[in-house]
């Protein structure tokens, strides 16, 4: 079928990844119609995609309900002629904050937008779909849906609750020729995340590509899977989709994706089961398992400058940088995102115990990992350890960085100021040590 015969309904169109979505489904030749709450934005939308030749229709809806989640379904089937082909599920809505402070009333909105309508928009089109025998569904999720974030409580939790739901449905409609897939972005620079301010970069600092990603770059990955450019794919997620690659022609490329697949989907892609086996762990991966981390986030090396660092990309920073300074490596260790303060003390037991350390750099860009929580794990782990006590060197910044230094400072520890900084000292400190 090609695609000026095919129809998208988008929620949460008229700005953000859900605009970027919508225009560039129009240019494939699609019907796009979007959904918003504000009019003046969703006039601007079509104003926009009609003058670049493409077709369009706004419906406004809150989407507060399944009443209405139904009503906008049905009126998108009369806008597209009877059918609905492609169903983006972006609306959403991100509070942040601590469950004790979270209202009945929050938690029924966010709730209502984030899982209730996508729920009962599916209910009314994905039948519809399968009726027809094809069809495409991609789920808007996020990262922090996979590991639990102090603050994110609620809003991680209706994503999570997405991501389920794709493998539901997934598993429900996709004998039926609908495939239903997810995106789980990282952190992205929109409309919706202005009120974050730095908060953005600071997440996205821990990420390999070092910035936030643009709308744009999402809504790339999201018509991957809503066109037949992914006709083979059901029931994966999409995560972390970031960095991205523009070729000389102006395409944007995925150059680094995490992509996970249901192992429920594995009968319909028969060639990815070659994939799916239990592999042994080596002896890096099973120290970095039993100290509560990814078992890609521990490597040793022979060298004497310890590093912990959250995030990969800020974890090969911190390695250049001892490297720069004219110091030995001693290991590679991502403490990972919304580290707590037990995970900070196993990751100083794992290194001590199991490295030529002479001296341990944490450098620390907190953004879901908080300052006052690895503040906690260092000192708990110098007073609390039986393992051998080597030097530190702390670099902390970012997310509660002022509570993190107070509890520092009342144990008699001084953090330096930057990365570089922090790398020459401990280098020093090594030499000193071998002297």
């Amino acid at each position: 079928m090609t695609t000026d015969s095919l129809t998208a309904l988008i929620t949460g169109g008229t700005s953000g990844i859900g605009r970027a979505t919508a225009k560039k489904l129009a240019k494939l030749g699609i019907r796009v119609i979007v959904v918003g709450r504000n009019a003046k934005r969703g006039d601007e939308t079509l104003a926009e995609i009609r003058a670049a030749g493409g077709k369009a229709d706004f419906i406004a809806s809150d989407l507060r309900n399944a009443s209405s989640a139904r009503e906008v379904a049905k009126r998108a089937v009369e806008l597209g002629s009877g059918h609905v082909d492609i169903l983006i599920n972006n609306a959403g809505t991100f509070p942040f904050g601590p469950t004790d402070k979270t209202t009945e009333e929050e938690f029924d909105r966010v709730y209502s937008l984030n899982v209730k309508a996508p729920y009962f928009l599916v209910a009314e089109l994905a039948p519809l779909m399968a009726k027809r025998g094809k069809g495409a569904i991609v789920n808007v999720s996020t990262m922090v849906a996979d590991y639990g974030v102090s603050g994110m409580s609620l809003y991680g939790s209706s994503k999570a609750a997405i991501n389920l739901l794709t493998k539901s449905w997934a598993a429900e409609y996709g004998p039926h020729g609908v495939r239903v897939n997810a995106v789980s972005p990282g952190p992205t620079r929109t409309e919706g995340t202005e009120a974050m301010g730095e908060g953005v970069e600071q997440l996205a600092a821990q990420a390999p590509a070092g910035r936030p990603a643009t709308a744009d770059e999402i809504a790339e990955a999201i018509v991957f899977l809503a066109t037949d450019r992914s006709s083979f794919v059901y029931g994966a997620k999409l995560v972390e989709i970031n960095p991205l690659a523009l070729t000389k022609d102006g395409r944007v490329i995925a150059s680094d994706a995490k992509v996970e697949l249901d192992d429920d989907a594995l009968f319909r892609n028969p060639e990815f089961a070659q994939w799916h086996a239990v592999l042994p762990l080596d002896q890096d991966e099973a120290l970095a398992s039993k100290a509560g981390v990814g078992i890609r986030n521990f490597r040793r090396f022979p060298g004497d400058v310890g590093t912990l660092a959250n995030g990969a990309g800020l974890a090969m920073a911190t390695m250049d940088a001892v490297s720069n300074a004219g110091g030995q490596i001693a290991n590679f260790l991502d403490v990972g995102g919304g580290a707590n303060a037990e995970r900070v003390r196993n990751c100083y037991e794992l290194v001590v115990n199991n490295t030529d350390a002479k001296v341990f750099f944490i450098n620390i860009f907190g953004g879901i990992t908080r300052g006052d929580e690895v503040a906690r794990g260092v000192v708990d782990a110098m007073r609390e350890t039986k393992s051998r006590k080597i030097p530190l060197v702390i670099r902390l910044t970012g997310t509660n960085e002022e509570e993190g230094r107070r509890i520092l400072a009342e144990a008699g520890m001084t953090p330096v100021e930057t990365m570089d900084e922090g790398a020459r000292e401990a280098v020093r400190i090594a030499a000193g040590a071998k002297g």
